[in-house]
C-alpha cells in the first residue's frame, strides 16, 4: 500500500479538459480543480498507480528496473531475452522446496 501511495504523489498528469465540455465551467472549478475534468485527472493518476502496482508485483517490471540501474552503474544492460535466460537459471538452479 505505501507503494501505491508513493507513485500517486510522484505522479502529476495534465489532461487537457474535453473540447465540447470546456465551455460549461462546473462548479468545481477554482476549488483545488484546474478545469473541468479534475475527476478525471484523479481517476487516471489512481488507474496508472494500480497498474504500476500490478506490474511491480507481477515482476514485468524487473527488466525496466535491471536496465536502469545497469546503466546508472556504468556497465552494459543484457538484451531482454538475456535477463529472461540469467532470471529462469537464477529461479530453478537452487533448491525448491515444493518437490
Amino acid at each position: 500500500m505505501e507503494y501505491l501511495k508513493a507513485v500517486l504523489r510522484k505522479m502529476t498528469w495534465d489532461l487537457p479538459p474535453h473540447p465540447a465540455l470546456a465551455r460549461y465551467p462546473l462548479p468545481l472549478e477554482g476549488r483545488g480543480y484546474s478545469h473541468a475534468w479534475g475527476c478525471t485527472q484523479s481517476c487516471a493518476i489512481a488507474l496508472k498507480a494500480f497498474w504500476q502496482y500490478l506490474r511491480e508485483v507481477s515482476g514485468e517490471n524487473d527488466y525496466a528496473r535491471y536496465h536502469a540501474r545497469a546503466l546508472a552503474e556504468g556497465r552494459p544492460p543484457m538484451t531482454p531475452a538475456e535477463f529472461y535466460v540469467a532470471r529462469q537459471q537464477h529461479k530453478y538452479s537452487r533448491i525448491n522446496r515444493c518437490c
